[in-house]
């Protein structure tokens, strides 16, 4: 019969840790909204630290850093083409202003020679051919004349409209560098805050059960097969491709399925009995009337994984899980265990792997200090063969 996890008869706090001086002075320098659960000594004015929300803090701000940098290219981008297309408006209105000014001086000089005509028709005419070329040029001259004028006037309205639109293209220009300034100022202090934040992180100097996996599928099972052991799994599965499982769990509900996988290295003996896919000693405890089997390697992993989520991090819910809460440990009926997983009693308890044990998954005090070495050994392993 499916269940949920039965809460065990040992019920201890999280291993109390003292917040550093320098913890203390990186979160009143403006990280804010951080609680480092079960801290005893907080001095006043100092907040408490989650290394959950922290990881995810640092995520977003990278993302947003990203983001910034996305939209200061993007603003520069914009500027360069405002400058060429203001290089080009300016040079096209220069030329309109140069080409109306050359024509007013083609009709101060036409309007001179139409002078000059009128003049000379005041004169005596020889003959009627005479009059009439006089009269026809004095004609010709004017229609010419009131053609130059109107497309004077056009140059000039031309130029005008020119001029507006390099005024308005040198705004926004304009808007696009101080655009490009405030996305550099933003994407400065974001780098400064996520240099703090990564700061704090390491001062406290732990391992976080949420993250991203350092080690791959082949790195984990090449440790495994250095060690001598035989593994016995079910349905014809390798240790590769458990490795594979474990890292495609845990990225699916953001847990480090490298560290998962050193549990379970630790919970299974090496594997050399896990053929009921109960890789982490689900079930073991004071008053759990025994270890259920799962029906895949897959649904063990799965809620092992789940179960890591809902110690590490405060706000794990059904709504959050990339897969529906696995049926043989949270329980068949999905309404039940959904209501299981959002109530777990130890919800974010455990936010790193030094705050296993003592109660946290297991009763043993160095529970912590077991998986850690496992994981430890894997990396070295893995570092000596890059």
């Amino acid at each position: 019969m499916s269940r949920p996890p039965a809460r065990p008869r040992y019920h201890h706090n999280v291993p109390r840790r003292v917040v550093s001086p320098l913890v203390t002075a990186l979160v009143a320098v403006g990280l804010s909204g951080l609680v480092l659960v079960g801290s005893p000594v907080v001095p006043a004015g100092a907040q408490e630290i989650s290394v959950t929300r922290l990881q995810r803090d640092i995520a977003d701000n990278s993302a947003r850093i990203d983001d910034l940098t996305r939209q200061a290219r993007d603003a520069q981008a914009r500027a360069d083409v405002l400058a060429t297309d203001i290089d080009a408006t300016q040079t096209h209105l220069d030329q309109t202003r140069l080409h109306a000014v050359a024509l007013k001086e083609q009709i101060r000089s036409r309007m001179a020679a139409i002078y000059i005509t009128g003049r000379h028709g005041a004169l005596p005419v020889t003959d009627a051919q005479s009059f009439s070329d006089a009269a026809s040029a004095r004609h010709y001259g004017n229609d010419v004349t009131q053609i130059d004028r109107s497309l004077q006037t056009e140059l000039l309205q031309n130029a005008e409209s020119l001029d507006a639109d390099v005024a308005h293209l040198r705004d926004a220009k304009a808007e696009a560098d101080s655009q490009k300034a405030a996305s550099l100022a933003a994407r400065n202090q974001a780098e400064d805050l996520l240099t703090r934040q990564k700061t704090l992180l390491a001062a406290l100097d732990v391992i976080p059960l949420m993250g991203t996996a350092r080690l791959s599928a082949r790195q984990m099972a090449d440790w495994y097969d250095s060690t001598g052991f035989v593994a016995r799994l079910s349905d014809g599965m390798t240790i590769r491709d458990l490795a594979g499982i474990y890292l495609q769990e845990g990225a699916d509900e953001g847990v480090r399925g490298d560290l998962a996988f050193a549990q379970s290295i630790l919970e299974t003996g090496y594997f050399r009995g896990a053929t009921d896919n109960n890789y982490s000693g689900l079930g073991a405890c004071d008053s759990c009337s025994g270890e259920p089997a799962f029906p895949s390697p897959r649904d063990g992993v799965r809620a092992q994984i789940q179960l890591l989520k809902n110690y590490g991090d405060p706000d794990s819910t059904t709504a959050t899980l990339h897969h529906p809460p696995q049926p043989t440990w949270w329980g068949s009926d999905p309404g039940r265990a959904a209501h299981n997983f959002d109530t777990f009693y130890a919800k974010g308890r455990a936010q790193t792997w030094q705050a296993m044990g003592k109660g946290n998954w297991a009763t043993d005090p160095n529970y912590s200090a077991k998986v850690i070495g496992i994981f430890i050994r894997m990396s070295v392993f893995a570092a000596d063969h890059a």
